[in-house]
């Protein structure tokens, strides 16, 4: 409106006569008044020419007046508004009809705009003056514009936009330059248009296009081809269509549209030029479905003119051909088209409801289908979702996929009823069938959109996830599968329901096929490698643990899920050979970790033979497999913590021979020199493997009188004969004199008191874990014996620390705390008396039995 008010006072006035004193404007209304009384009551009758010249006398002042009033108080303070606006737009109605009867188009159109210009004298006829009258005068009150579409001034000036359709290019002239005139015409063309708009604000004028047949004509004018110069006049057509179908609809003016064929015309017109710039159509598709939307609560006719006349094919088409084009132009056409026909989901005479017989066997009985609530929000056009659904299954374009996912997330969301009104089109599963065909991220989106119809609306879509069960039979692995795969563990974390869920539908199944196929890959490249490092003489073994992808993770990841607190999947994925498989690929240190936890969650599920099947692992591997051996004796101290029923299961299967062996088997790995077959292990491995053992037998018998007994009765008595074949132990047996009490006695308590610090161990990384409470492999602190880490003595003191854990369960599982040591050196036991509780004396036993063959002790040892 400022826009506008700056317009009227512009021709030869200064700024500061737009603000007239309260004087000066009434003077100048009486004189209106005047000047109009005498147009009415001439004495004398007046020519036509006559008529006109008073009238455009008239014209500045109407405009001095009311340029800055409000439209309520032309009629309070102009009585006769109403007839002079009727006089005013027939004056208008016969400039534009005078240079327009017979001319051709393109003369016509300029003579109307040149009589439109800007004039800087004020005496003359000026249609500058006219049109900011006529836009002063639509703002009226209704009565005053009922008199301007009385006088055809609707049609008429409807007739001379489409004749602007063939205005010439711009010429430059001696009067003004041509940026000049461009600024004139874009001035008109808003004008003008904003008379338009305003009239078509009112039924009458929709009413009185329609009785002189140029309604039609809009719809002509919308899609027809027009030069590139004069583009801005679609727009205005444009701009007038959509407030005329907004505010103007009513049955008769429907009935028109549609037995006058108006979109059939329009679609003819839109598909010759689809051929040409399909940049073009993007307007011409937002007034037509601007026009459907307003025309929908009144009647399907219209709607139904669009489906016959395949409006939706040509929405499909346009959208794909869009989708090819390059460009930023191109992408935000495309875009907006996008959103075009997805405000056209929500565009229909009836209300859409879900179909009754929609269910899901897993259901909660007490779920109830949501109602549409209305309001725009619900789907009531099933065509035009088809036409979101048919494009994003043929285009292989990135951008316009993710903007159907988001628009369909969009109207998922406004409604939770929408997802049920459109289940029968199986969107979903058509879309995680496509999915492997499209970009990565398209595939998150398409996982993500499942995922808010699983959470959000808490519904469970077996048949969109029999389809993501499908995508893994491809033995191909892709992106798609592992992001399918973050899926299933987002919704297995959600709700522990769909651990059920996945199992029926066929998911459980299919990732144990894959575990399968996996684990046939692995081992093939096992061979590959193991071939090509004898053929380098490279005997280090094999080490996949580094590049490898997250899929197999995930994969193992989800299994576990599946089997965790759950006794029917783990008997599924037996029956699957999903168990064998899993204990093939434990050797393999980059599946070891997952493939552990899913066998820890087979054994917490009642499996005896899995228990056993682990330990006999470590009795069938290499020697030398110290890593191996370690991490499956951790995973055993995890399902000790976890339940602890198993420790009967770990003695019934035989779990106290097989660890037990572990100690057999590394004879001599502890010597001095060391045995040829421990010569490229780890010493600190070795350490760490015999420390875990020793932990796994302390929990094995923790709070287990059947478990206790037995170790009591059979393993403790040969326990120290095997720790000598570790080789940090004599062989042979020593006598060891006796020590009176005395100045021998203060050896002892030193001693004592060093063996008391030594105990205090800690991790051996930063990262807390009840697989590894204390050690003191790399530990030095304060006060202990120097010893060479890769001596025996240091070997032998390591053992004896293990068998005192032993004796105290000091390992953590049961204490979990480092026992303090009190000012004086004194160890303080668990009852504050300053002893510690021995709990298995057998290990004691083991210590003192041990004791005389500890060999090569240097000078300051035996000081001490």
């Amino acid at each position: 409106m400022q826009f506008v008010r700056k317009l009227v006072g512009r021709p030869g006035r200064a700024v500061s006569n737009i603000h007239q004193s309260s004087e000066d404007e009434a003077l100048s209304l009486r004189h209106l008044r005047k000047l109009f009384m005498e147009f009415l009551h001439s004495p004398v009758p007046l020519t036509v020419r006559e008529q006109e010249t008073k009238l455009y006398m008239m014209l500045p002042l109407f405009c001095k007046v009311f340029g800055l009033a409000k439209p309520s108080s032309m009629t309070e303070k102009f009585g006769d508004v109403c007839q002079f606006a009727a006089h005013v737009s027939r004056l208008m109605v016969n400039e534009i009809r005078r240079r327009a009867a017979n001319q051709q188009n393109e003369a016509a159109s300029r003579m109307i705009i040149e009589f439109l210009m800007r004039d800087s004298a004020e005496d003359t006829v000026s249609g500058w003056t006219l049109l900011n009258t006529l836009h002063i005068l639509a703002s009226a009150d209704t009565p005053v514009v009922e008199c301007m579409v009385a006088a055809s001034l609707p049609s008429n000036m409807v007739k001379c936009l489409y004749l602007f359709y063939d205005l010439p290019p711009i010429e430059q002239s001696s009067d003004k330059s041509s940026e000049d005139l461009e600024d004139d015409a874009l001035t008109i063309q808003k004008l003008y248009t904003q008379v338009l708009v305003k009239l078509c604000n009112y039924y009458a004028t929709s009413r009185e296009l329609v009785h002189t047949d140029d309604l039609a004509l809009l719809f002509t004018a919308i899609s027809c081809p027009i030069p590139k110069h004069n583009a801005q006049w679609r727009s205005c057509v444009s701009e007038i269509l959509m407030t005329l179908t907004r505010h103007g609809l009513d049955r008769d003016v429907v009935h028109y549209i549609h037995s006058k064929s108006c979109f059939a015309q329009c679609l003819m017109n839109m598909r010759k030029i689809q051929e040409v710039n399909p940049l073009e159509l993007v307007e011409m598709i937002v007034t037509l479905v601007c026009c459907l939307k307003d025309s929908s609560a009144i009647s399907h006719y219209l709607l139904a003119d669009f489906r016959s006349c395949h409006g939706y094919l040509f929405l499909s088409e346009l959208l794909l051909m869009l989708g090819e084009m390059t460009g930023s132009e191109a992408r935000e056409a495309c875009r907006n088209v996008v959103l075009v026909v997805s405000s056209l989901v929500m565009i229909g005479h009836v209300t859409l409801r879900p179909l009754v017989s929609i269910g899901a066997p897993f259901q909660d009985p007490t779920f109830e289908i949501p109602e549409p609530t209305g309001g725009g929000s619900s789907v009531r056009n099933i065509e035009a979702f088809q036409v979101l659904q048919t494009v994003f299954l043929k285009t292989t374009d990135k951008l316009l996929c993710l903007n159907i996912l988001d628009c369909i997330n969009n109207i998922y969301c406004s409604d939770n009823a929408n997802f049920f009104i459109l289940e029968p089109q199986h969107t979903l599963s058509l879309f995680v069938e496509k999915a492997p065909e499209k970009d990565i991220e398209v595939q998150e989106r398409i996982f993500k959109l499942l995922e808010l119809v699983i959470c959000n609306l808490n519904w469970v879509p077996c048949p969109e996830l029999i389809s993501v069960s499908i995508l893994y039979k491809n033995k191909k692995v892709s992106g798609c599968h592992q992001g399918a795969l973050c899926f299933l563990i987002r919704i297995l974390s959600f709700d522990p329901k769909y651990k059920d869920v996945f199992r029926d539908v066929g998911v459980l199944e299919v990732l144990t096929n894959c575990l399968k196929q996996y684990a046939d890959g692995l081992k093939e490249t096992y061979d590959e490698t193991v071939k090509t490092a004898v053929s380098q003489l490279d005997v280090n073994g094999y080490d996949d643990s580094e590049n490898v992808p997250d899929y197999p993770f995930l994969l193992m990841g989800c299994l576990r899920l599946l089997l965790e607190n759950n006794p029917k999947n783990a008997t599924m994925f037996r029956e699957c050979g999903g168990a064998r498989c899993v204990h093939n690929i434990v050797p393999y240190s980059s599946s070891r970790t997952e493939s552990l936890k899913i066998i820890r969650e087979l054994i917490l599920s009642g499996g005896n033979d899995d228990l056993g099947t682990l330990l006999g692992l470590m009795h069938s591997t290499q020697q030398s497999e110290v890593k191996l051996k370690t991490d499956v004796l951790d995973a055993l101290l995890k399902v000790f913590d976890l339940d602890p029923r198993t420790r009967a299961v770990f003695r019934e299967v035989g779990g106290f021979v097989y660890v037990m062996s572990v100690l057999i088997n590394m004879e001599g790995s502890l010597a001095d020199p060391v045995n040829p077959a421990w010569t490229d292990v780890n010493r600190e491995q070795i350490l760490v493997l015999l420390r875990t053992v020793f932990h796994v037998l302390t929990a094995a018998i923790q709070d287990d009188p059947a478990n206790k007994n037995f170790m009591d009765e059979i393993r403790f008595r040969g326990l120290s004969d095997t720790i000598r074949l570790l080789g940090c132990f004599s062989m042979d047996i020593i006598d060891v004199p006796s020590y009176c009490v005395g100045e021998e006695q203060k050896k002892w308590t030193l001693c004592e008191r060093r063996f008391s610090q030594s105990l205090q161990h800690l991790p051996l990384t930063t990262r807390s874990s009840v697989d590894s409470v204390r050690s003191s492999v790399t530990l030095v602190f304060e006060g202990t014996l120097d010893l060479d880490p890769c001596s025996v003595l240091y070997a032998a003191n390591e053992m004896f620390k293990n068998l005192f854990d032993m004796a105290t369960d000091s390992f953590g599982l049961k204490s979990g705390n480092i026992l303090p040591v009190d000012s004086s050196g004194t160890q303080t036991g668990r009852n504050g008396t300053g002893i510690a509780y021995i709990y298995h004396a057998g290990a004691v036993t083991a210590a003192v039995d041990l004791l005389p063959a500890v060999s090569e002790m240097n000078g300051t040892a035996t000081s001490e």
